[in-house]
C-alpha cells in the first residue's frame, strides 16, 4: 500500500509540474481543452482514486528510440540530443529547480527526433545546495547502473 501511495504523490507530482513548464526541452502535457475541444477545468485533471491519467506528446523512451536509430545519423543526433537535454537543464536550474533523476530512461524522444526531459516528478526546488539530496530514483533505473545526479549549484 505505501508503494502505491509513493507513486501515486510522484503522479501527482508530475502531472503539476507538466502543467506548470512549457519549454521545448520537457515532454508537453496535451491541455484537456485542446485534446477534447470542450471546456474542461484543467485543475481537475483526470484523478481517480489510485489512478492519474497523463497525456502527452507522443514519444519514444531514449533508450528504444537508440536502438532504432540510423547509424548514418547516429553521432549527430546524439550530440543534439545530448545539448537538447543541457538546455532544458538550464532552463530549470535558471529556474531554481532540479530535476534528480536524469538518466536514460527519464529521456525520451519524440517523432521528429528531438530529445525531451521526462519524469518530472522529480522535480525539486533548490533550496540549500548543502542539504543532503534525495534517496528516490526512479521506478525504470537500476541503482547499479545510474547513481542520483549530483548537487546542482
Amino acid at each position: 500500500m505505501t508503494i502505491i501511495i509513493e507513486k501515486l504523490d510522484l503522479a501527482r507530482n508530475t502531472f503539476k509540474r507538466m502543467r506548470a513548464i512549457r519549454h521545448p526541452a520537457f515532454v508537453q502535457y496535451i491541455e484537456y481543452e485542446n485534446l477534447f475541444k470542450q471546456n474542461i477545468d484543467k485543475n481537475s485533471g483526470v484523478e481517480l482514486p489510485n489512478m492519474i491519467y497523463i497525456v502527452t506528446d507522443y514519444v519514444t523512451p531514449l533508450p528504444d528510440a537508440v536502438r532504432m536509430m540510423h547509424a548514418d545519423f547516429f553521432n549527430e543526433a546524439v550530440a543534439w540530443g545530448v545539448y537538447s537535454v543541457v538546455q532544458g537543464l538550464n532552463f530549470l536550474h535558471s529556474k531554481r529547480l532540479y530535476h534528480g533523476n536524469i538518466n536514460a530512461p527519464s529521456i525520451y524522444v519524440d517523432q521528429a527526433g528531438e530529445w525531451k526531459i521526462g519524469e518530472l516528478g522529480f522535480l525539486s526546488e533548490i533550496v540549500d545546495p548543502n542539504a543532503p539530496q534525495p534517496e528516490t530514483t526512479s521506478p525504470n533505473t537500476d541503482s547499479q547502473t545510474y547513481g542520483f545526479p549530483m548537487r546542482v549549484c
